[in-house]
């Protein structure tokens, strides 16, 4: 069973409410965080969530285009802008990733914000979401490396650094 927060206590972030975000988006988001909050307790890490995130909102967009998925990130991406705007620019991100090494921050992250009082790592969360696009730009799992993660959001500073390695 998920911990779920109160209904009184979460709240998607504002600028989620102003664009016309499809619903079958905000349920996969939704259901994810919902998983986030029960991640410590059934032992799920937080980058295997953002994966499977990534897969279903992949998914989605592949069905509602009656297609396969791409194998170009920007398309793939291309559909995601009102969830992702606002939120964390994956567009820019993957960009320097694929270029070779990238250093991310996320200033005032408003997942962070909204969910900072369960003590949660949006940074591996985020680290798995990119790695699912990033493999469909060609690189394989082994070729993606993680060399370093700080998430101080949680703490009140209001930013997260990560930073992505690819070898190939």
């Amino acid at each position: 069973m998920v911990v779920k927060p109160k209904s009184s206590g979460f709240k998607y972030p504002s600028k989620f409410k102003k664009r016309s975000v499809p619903m079958r988006v905000l349920s996969i988001i939704n259901h994810s965080l919902f998983d986030i909050l029960g991640e410590k307790r059934f032992g799920v890490t937080m980058e295997l969530l953002g994966r499977r995130m990534a897969r279903e909102l992949l998914s989605e967009w592949s069905v509602r285009y009656e297609s396969k998925l791409p194998s170009n990130w920007a398309e793939v991406l291309g559909d995601l802008p009102e969830m992702i705007e606002g939120t964390f620019d994956a567009n820019v991100w993957i960009r320097r990733a694929l270029d070779n090494t990238a250093d991310i921050v996320v200033e005032e992250c408003p997942l962070c914000d909204e969910i900072s009082n369960y003590d949660v790592n949006m940074c591996q969360l985020l680290i798995g979401f990119i790695s699912v696009v990033v493999e469909l730009a060609g690189y394989s799992e082994d070729e993606i490396s993680v060399i370093e993660t700080e998430c101080n959001a949680i703490i009140g500073q209001g930013y997260c650094v990560f930073r992505i390695n690819l070898s190939k």
